[in-house]
């Protein structure tokens, strides 16, 4: 039964790992992507950018603490 635990968590972390480096391309192409329309339009396209920077690092900062909660369980294993 703690065998199939282990499973599951591991690909739980596979899956997560999976989506969050997607996470980052759709952040990275949709700020490119904004910054583009603003400064064709004529709007302050600067803004877009800082917030899509903001957003990548609030972004790595959720997923770090995740990764933790998910690897934790494993790493106790050990001890």
């Amino acid at each position: 039964m703690e065998n199939f635990d282990i499973q599951e968590q591991l690909k739980l972390i596979q899956l997560f790992g999976h989506f969050g480096l997607w996470g980052y391309v759709l952040i990275i192409l949709g700020t490119i992507l904004l910054a583009i329309y603003k400064k064709r339009k004529g709007g302050n396209y600067k803004l877009v950018i800082i917030l899509g920077v903001g957003l990548f690092f609030l972004y790595g900062l959720i997923s770090g603490f995740v990764a933790v909660y998910l690897i934790s369980p494993i790493y106790n294993l050990g001890n």
